[in-house]
């Protein structure tokens, strides 16, 4: 477990790293209702045609020319590794918690098995290490291939969602959710911001119990051992 962890963690500092440096704001979890039947081909196509259609929404054609949303997509089991779903990080091109009601009511209706509103926790975020820590804890499982999904997108121009007509993005947002929906969303984006802080901070204590037990056990090991144990954390 000590060598699993610490290599783990080693594989997510890159990505962790580049989630510190990013411009983003919001995050969430795209789940589907029935996670432990899902086929995991399914799962990753219905993923990426849910941000090529973001893209789509928000930038029209240009979305052909490489223009959307910036962001980085993770994929996970869960901890029965059965669940299948996918956590994000984004940059939102308005407000963070409007963008968060927005992306968790497309997901809604966006398929017949993706997960009801309640269940995508989508909001802005609060503490971003945390986050990025939160985001890539499974990483690990998928070796050198860490975000699978391949539907990451990003821009090095910071202004380039200021670049695009604000009407014709709104007509096509209003055109695409219900307002009914988005108004259940946005309800649920505070509740959801309480959820995340919650996992995040149960993570944390876990985290540091289990560093006291490794502590602990080192102090009691043989010298041979440590040796060991400590060559296999370098």
């Amino acid at each position: 477990m000590i060598v699993t962890s610490n290599w783990g963690k080693k594989l997510a500092n890159k990505s962790i790293e580049a989630i510190m440096a990013g411009p983003y704001d919001v995050t969430g979890v795209l789940a589907f209702k029935d996670g432990g039947r899902m086929d995991h081909a399914t799962a990753i196509k219905l993923t990426n045609a849910f941000w090529h259609k973001t893209d789509r929404i928000f930038f029209g054609s240009a979305a052909s020319k490489g223009f959307g949303i910036n962001r980085l997509c993770f994929l996970e089991f869960g901890k029965s590794q059965k669940c299948i779903h996918s956590h994000f990080v984004a940059q939102s091109p308005f407000d963070p918690i409007a963008f968060a009601a927005f992306l968790n009511t497309l997901w809604d209706k966006f398929h017949s098995s993706t997960a009801k509103p309640e269940d995508n926790w989508i909001s802005p975020i609060e503490d971003k290490l945390a986050t990025a820590e939160y985001v890539t804890k499974e990483i690990w499982r998928f070796r050198d291939d860490s975000h699978v999904l391949n539907c990451d997108h990003g821009s090095e121009r910071p202004t380039i969602y200021s670049d695009f007509d604000n009407e014709a993005q709104l007509e096509r947002i209003i055109n695409h959710i219900e307002e009914s929906g988005f108004e259940d969303a946005l309800e649920r984006v505070p509740v959801h911001m309480v959820l995340i802080r919650q996992r995040i901070a149960r993570r944390v204590q876990v985290a540091a119990s289990r560093q006291n037990k490794i502590k602990f056990d080192m102090a009691n090991a043989t010298p041979a051992f440590q040796k060991f144990i400590q060559s296999r954390q370098s």
